[in-house]
Protein backbone atom coordinates (compact mmCIF):
# COMPACT_ATOMS: atom_id res chain seq x y z
CA UNK A 1 0.00 0.00 0.00
CA UNK A 2 1.46 3.37 -1.04
CA UNK A 3 1.88 6.43 1.11
CA UNK A 4 -1.11 8.11 -0.55
CA UNK A 5 -3.48 5.30 0.50
CA UNK A 6 -2.14 5.06 4.06
CA UNK A 7 -2.90 8.72 4.79
CA UNK A 8 -6.51 8.34 3.71
CA UNK A 9 -7.02 5.11 5.65
CA UNK A 10 -5.77 6.70 8.88
CA UNK A 11 -8.15 9.62 8.50
CA UNK A 12 -11.14 7.37 7.96
CA UNK A 13 -10.19 5.27 10.98
CA UNK A 14 -10.45 8.39 13.16
CA UNK A 15 -14.01 8.98 12.01
CA UNK A 16 -15.08 5.36 12.27
CA UNK A 17 -14.00 5.33 15.91
CA UNK A 18 -16.91 7.62 16.71
CA UNK A 19 -15.75 11.19 16.08
CA UNK A 20 -18.21 12.01 13.36
CA UNK A 21 -21.63 12.76 14.78
CA UNK A 22 -20.92 15.85 16.86
CA UNK A 23 -21.41 13.65 19.90
CA UNK A 24 -23.96 10.95 20.59
CA UNK A 25 -24.18 9.39 17.17
CA UNK A 26 -26.65 6.51 17.21
CA UNK A 27 -26.77 3.77 14.65
CA UNK A 28 -29.89 2.70 12.84
CA UNK A 29 -30.02 -0.48 14.91
CA UNK A 30 -30.98 1.56 17.98
CA UNK A 31 -33.26 3.94 16.10
CA UNK A 32 -37.05 3.85 16.23
CA UNK A 33 -38.67 2.43 13.12
CA UNK A 34 -41.05 5.37 12.70
CA UNK A 35 -40.27 7.63 9.79
CA UNK A 36 -38.46 4.89 7.90
CA UNK A 37 -39.21 5.06 4.19
CA UNK A 38 -38.08 3.33 1.05
CA UNK A 39 -36.74 5.72 -1.56
CA UNK A 40 -37.07 4.67 -5.16
CA UNK A 41 -33.62 3.75 -6.44
CA UNK A 42 -32.44 5.70 -9.49
CA UNK A 43 -30.66 4.03 -12.38
CA UNK A 44 -26.90 3.84 -11.96
CA UNK A 45 -24.33 4.97 -14.51
CA UNK A 46 -23.02 2.19 -16.72
CA UNK A 47 -20.66 -0.15 -14.87
CA UNK A 48 -21.57 1.15 -11.41
CA UNK A 49 -22.89 -1.11 -8.64
CA UNK A 50 -25.19 -0.47 -5.72
CA UNK A 51 -23.97 -0.82 -2.13
CA UNK A 52 -26.54 -1.44 0.61
CA UNK A 53 -26.11 -0.84 4.36
CA UNK A 54 -29.08 -2.63 5.94
CA UNK A 55 -28.09 -1.80 9.51
CA UNK A 56 -27.96 1.97 9.01
CA UNK A 57 -30.68 2.20 6.37
CA UNK A 58 -29.14 3.51 3.16
CA UNK A 59 -27.88 2.51 -0.26
CA UNK A 60 -25.80 4.23 -2.95
CA UNK A 61 -23.97 3.63 -6.20
CA UNK A 62 -20.19 3.40 -6.53
CA UNK A 63 -18.01 3.52 -9.67
CA UNK A 64 -16.29 0.54 -11.30
CA UNK A 65 -13.17 -0.54 -9.42
CA UNK A 66 -14.15 1.27 -6.20
CA UNK A 67 -14.56 -0.85 -3.07
CA UNK A 68 -16.96 -0.76 -0.13
CA UNK A 69 -16.99 -2.50 3.24
CA UNK A 70 -18.72 -2.20 6.59
CA UNK A 71 -16.87 -0.46 9.43
CA UNK A 72 -18.65 -0.30 12.83
CA UNK A 73 -22.10 0.26 11.36
CA UNK A 74 -20.81 2.68 8.72
CA UNK A 75 -19.81 2.00 5.12
CA UNK A 76 -16.29 2.79 3.94
CA UNK A 77 -15.90 3.43 0.21
CA UNK A 78 -12.48 3.79 -1.45
CA UNK A 79 -11.54 4.97 -4.91
CA UNK A 80 -9.73 2.64 -7.29
CA UNK A 81 -6.48 4.62 -6.90
CA UNK A 82 -6.95 4.72 -3.09
CA UNK A 83 -6.35 8.46 -3.01
CA UNK A 84 -9.88 9.10 -1.72
CA UNK A 85 -12.10 7.45 0.88
CA UNK A 86 -15.67 8.15 1.97
CA UNK A 87 -17.03 7.08 5.36
CA UNK A 88 -20.84 7.02 5.39
CA UNK A 89 -22.90 6.77 8.57
CA UNK A 90 -26.44 7.40 9.81
CA UNK A 91 -27.36 9.44 12.88
CA UNK A 92 -30.89 8.75 14.16
CA UNK A 93 -30.19 10.52 17.46
CA UNK A 94 -31.44 13.93 18.56
CA UNK A 95 -28.80 15.90 16.66
CA UNK A 96 -29.31 13.84 13.54
CA UNK A 97 -33.01 14.56 13.67
CA UNK A 98 -32.88 18.29 14.40
CA UNK A 99 -29.50 19.92 13.73
CA UNK A 100 -29.48 21.83 10.41
CA UNK A 101 -27.33 20.12 7.74
CA UNK A 102 -24.78 22.96 7.56
CA UNK A 103 -24.26 22.92 11.33
CA UNK A 104 -24.14 19.14 11.36
CA UNK A 105 -21.45 19.02 8.67
CA UNK A 106 -19.31 21.62 10.48
CA UNK A 107 -19.70 19.83 13.82
CA UNK A 108 -18.66 16.56 12.19
CA UNK A 109 -15.41 18.12 11.01
CA UNK A 110 -14.72 19.78 14.36
CA UNK A 111 -15.08 16.39 16.05
CA UNK A 112 -12.23 14.86 14.04
CA UNK A 113 -9.09 14.11 16.05
CA UNK A 114 -5.46 14.16 15.02
CA UNK A 115 -5.41 17.20 12.74
CA UNK A 116 -3.36 20.32 13.36
CA UNK A 117 -4.91 22.68 12.61
CA UNK A 118 -8.12 21.83 10.77
CA UNK A 119 -9.31 24.94 8.94
CA UNK A 120 -12.99 24.89 8.00
CA UNK A 121 -14.51 26.69 5.02
CA UNK A 122 -18.05 28.01 4.70
CA UNK A 123 -21.05 25.73 4.31
CA UNK A 124 -22.28 25.22 0.77
CA UNK A 125 -25.49 23.75 -0.64
CA UNK A 126 -25.40 20.29 -2.19
CA UNK A 127 -27.19 19.92 -5.50
CA UNK A 128 -28.64 16.83 -7.11
CA UNK A 129 -30.03 15.20 -3.97
CA UNK A 130 -33.55 14.68 -2.64
CA UNK A 131 -32.47 15.44 0.94
CA UNK A 132 -31.97 18.72 2.76
CA UNK A 133 -28.22 18.95 2.38
CA UNK A 134 -25.07 20.97 2.95
CA UNK A 135 -21.33 20.41 2.81
CA UNK A 136 -18.33 21.93 4.55
CA UNK A 137 -14.71 21.46 3.49
CA UNK A 138 -11.56 21.64 5.57
CA UNK A 139 -7.83 21.15 5.23
CA UNK A 140 -5.28 20.20 7.83
CA UNK A 141 -2.17 18.22 8.57
CA UNK A 142 -2.79 14.78 9.98
CA UNK A 143 -0.38 14.83 12.93
CA UNK A 144 0.72 11.16 13.01
CA UNK A 145 1.99 11.36 9.42
CA UNK A 146 2.66 15.07 8.89
CA UNK A 147 0.74 14.88 5.59
CA UNK A 148 -1.83 17.47 4.54
CA UNK A 149 -5.33 16.23 3.76
CA UNK A 150 -8.52 17.73 2.40
CA UNK A 151 -11.68 16.63 4.22
CA UNK A 152 -15.27 17.30 3.18
CA UNK A 153 -18.34 16.59 5.30
CA UNK A 154 -21.64 16.20 3.45
CA UNK A 155 -24.82 16.06 5.55
CA UNK A 156 -27.98 14.64 3.96
CA UNK A 157 -31.00 15.03 6.22
CA UNK A 158 -34.55 13.84 6.48
CA UNK A 159 -35.57 16.25 9.22
CA UNK A 160 -37.06 14.64 12.29
CA UNK A 161 -35.74 11.23 11.27
CA UNK A 162 -32.05 10.98 10.35
CA UNK A 163 -28.94 12.71 9.05
CA UNK A 164 -26.62 10.70 6.82
CA UNK A 165 -23.04 11.94 6.91
CA UNK A 166 -20.57 11.36 4.10
CA UNK A 167 -17.08 12.20 5.30
CA UNK A 168 -14.72 12.45 2.32
CA UNK A 169 -10.95 12.21 2.84
CA UNK A 170 -8.66 13.16 -0.06
CA UNK A 171 -4.92 13.30 -0.38
CA UNK A 172 -4.18 16.90 -1.45
CA UNK A 173 -1.66 15.59 -3.98
CA UNK A 174 -4.66 14.51 -6.07
CA UNK A 175 -6.75 17.36 -7.49
CA UNK A 176 -10.38 17.58 -6.38
CA UNK A 177 -11.55 17.53 -10.00
CA UNK A 178 -10.28 13.96 -10.37
CA UNK A 179 -13.09 12.71 -8.13
CA UNK A 180 -15.73 15.42 -8.59
CA UNK A 181 -17.96 13.61 -11.06
CA UNK A 182 -17.86 10.35 -9.09
CA UNK A 183 -18.73 12.10 -5.83
CA UNK A 184 -21.60 13.98 -7.47
CA UNK A 185 -23.00 10.67 -8.74
CA UNK A 186 -22.59 8.99 -5.35
CA UNK A 187 -24.66 11.77 -3.77
CA UNK A 188 -27.22 11.66 -6.59
CA UNK A 189 -27.72 7.90 -6.23
CA UNK A 190 -27.85 7.95 -2.41
CA UNK A 191 -31.17 6.72 -1.04
CA UNK A 192 -32.67 5.89 2.36
CA UNK A 193 -34.36 2.64 3.29
CA UNK A 194 -35.73 1.13 6.51
CA UNK A 195 -32.94 0.18 8.91
CA UNK A 196 -32.62 -3.27 10.38
CA UNK A 197 -30.66 -5.01 13.17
Amino acid sequence: MGKRAVVVVIGVAAFAAGCGGSGGQKTAASAPARGATVDRRPPLPRGWRRVVNLRSGFNLGIPPGWTARGVRGATLVRSRDRGLAVSIAADYGQQGQALAPARYAAATLRALRGYRPLRLGSARPVRGTRFAAASVTATGVYAPTGVRQAVRAIALQRRGVVTFSLLVFRNVRVAERVYRRALDEIVRTFRAQPAGP
